[in-house]
């Protein structure tokens, strides 16, 4: 039986995959990548409590990687994936609502690689189990 928040996070991965070259981890140095990818990488989940039943709130972190000159990319990106995370979602086994006004998204410029600048889009979709 998956964990809740493995549920979500198979969910969203696989439905960032049908669109973007997707991974699960920031892709090594024998990996291939195409500019722009999508990392689906943290997850955060807090039980909630209320006065008869248990709650979990889940938060996904999602990075979007491009050459400094797929700065629009990035962000059509981000914004696109912005809308997993606004309704609600039926996995397998659980049933969630997206929390649109918890998401957070940032649009940085990355140098942390020598020689290179690229653009990193950063999103939080946030999920409540129903």
């Amino acid at each position: 039986m998956y964990s809740p928040s493995e549920e979500i996070y198979d969910f969203i991965f696989a439905q960032v995959k049908k669109k973007y070259p997707a991974f699960d981890h920031p892709p090594q140095k024998n990996e291939t990548v195409t500019y722009p990818y999508v990392v689906i990488d943290d997850t955060q989940s807090i039980m909630t409590g209320y006065k008869d039943a248990t709650g979990l709130r889940t938060t996904l972190t999602l990075h979007v990687w491009g050459k400094v000159n797929q700065r629009k990319q990035v962000t059509r990106i981000v914004d696109d994936l912005r809308r997993l995370g606004m309704n609600g979602v039926r996995t397998n086994h659980y049933a969630w609502q997206g929390r649109p006004n918890e998401q957070e998204q940032q649009l940085l410029t990355d140098t942390s690689v020598p020689n290179t600048v690229l653009k990193h889009g950063y999103l939080t979709l946030v999920f409540d189990l129903k």
